[in-house]
């Protein structure tokens, strides 16, 4: 979700400029979920006088920028592939896909304060939350990861069992998500 907030007072008519006069605004100032935007224009009243006036607005988003080396990056939706699998590394949070994803640790998440959380698929169970009984339907078995640029890594046919299922991972500037594909029906 994007929000874009206009500061300022009212819009006065640009009486000198036209459209294709005006300047582009700029970015003056980042932040972690915002960035702002300003621009300079010079009027010329009905009496003859110029005037200079200032605009700005402040664009508001989730994950808009990261930090490198002290300064704001813009963030990016792309996942590259490395030797070790793939890596998700342009945003406040970076993701590593392993190559193979039946391997511990297979999914791996740098948080913006630096922690990492790991995590890996085991299989897929049915669970009787009345009884709290369960039962494994599938395993996860070794299948490599397919990078979907921009910002995709799907596993393939990753379970054993009698049924095709898929893991799939997006990466946003907002953050991560996991979800099975069920191509065929679950026993």
């Amino acid at each position: 979700m994007v929000l874009v907030l206009g500061l300022g007072s009212a819009p006065t008519p640009l009486n000198s400029a036209t459209p294709g006069d005006l300047p582009a605004p700029v970015v003056t100032e980042r932040g972690p979920h915002h960035r702002v935007w300003a621009c300079t224009v010079e009027e010329t009243t009905p009496s003859g006088q110029k005037t200079t006036r200032h605009a700005s607005y402040t664009e508001l988003a989730t994950g808009l920028h990261y930090q490198k080396d002290g300064q704001w990056l813009e963030a990016k939706e792309e996942i590259e592939i490395i030797q070790e699998g793939a890596v998700a590394r342009q945003g406040q949070h970076q993701v590593y896909f392993a190559a193979n994803l039946n391997t511990l640790g297979a999914i791996s998440m740098i948080l913006p304060d630096a922690k990492r959380m790991t995590t890996h698929v085991l299989g897929l169970a049915y669970v009787d939350h009345a009884t709290g009984k369960s039962a494994m339907i599938a395993e996860v078995k070794d299948c490599v990861g397919e990078v979907h640029r921009p910002n995709r890594v799907i596993y393939r046919d990753a379970f054993d069992g009698d049924f095709r299922a898929s893991v799939r991972y997006t990466y946003t500037k907002a953050g991560f998500a996991q979800d099975i594909l069920l191509e065929t029906q679950p026993p």
